[in-house]
């Protein structure tokens, strides 16, 4: 049953890989809830910065559809030019040819349709292999969220009754 509840934590040296076997059941309570309570912290992280990175694949993937269409448009179409999410002006296309693709930092690159195209997809390929990342983290730490959890309530059910519990009674 101990087995159950051991943990692989980073140890404190600078090598990435070396890691230390923790039996969670080992662990004083209040180190059991601090661990515990990190690591949730850290799963809640990660869940957070997975679910922007899957919002970020949707404006790439976006962006992809746009210059397909675009691909196929001539100049003088008229179009709804967005302002907002929900605003829009009508305008005419001009330059069909080329597009303004932002490289990040406020900075912006003119690039030809199938230039832009490229660089979007080498984009949207370096956002999908960091997805996968942090998929793998997000997996590995609610393995562990979950073992703490498994040993925080073994360690209830098996712990002494307090001796507050127990009726004392004295005779006069």
């Amino acid at each position: 049953i101990k087995k159950n509840f051991i943990v692989y934590i980073m140890s404190s040296s600078k090598k990435s890989s070396d890691q230390q076997e923790v039996n969670l059941l080992n662990l004083p309570a209040d180190q059991l809830n601090q661990l515990y309570s990190v690591w949730k912290m850290e799963l809640q992280q990660y869940t957070t910065y997975l679910q922007s990175m899957h919002k970020i694949k949707e404006r790439f993937r976006t962006s992809q559809q746009c210059l397909k269409q675009l691909r196929d448009a001539k100049k003088g179409t008229e179009t709804l030019i967005p302002l907002t999410g929900s605003l829009y002006v009508a305008g005419d296309m001009g330059d069909v040819n080329d597009a303004m693709v932002d490289v990040g930092t406020g900075y912006y690159i003119k690039k030809d349709i199938p230039g832009a195209v490229e660089v979007i997809d080498r984009r949207l390929k370096h956002l999908e292999e960091n997805m996968e990342k942090i998929q793998k983290a997000v997996t590995e730490k609610q393995q562990v969220v979950n073992t703490c959890e498994r040993a925080m309530m073994a360690r209830k059910r098996v712990a002494p009754p307090s001796s507050s519990s127990v009726a004392s009674t004295t005779s006069s």
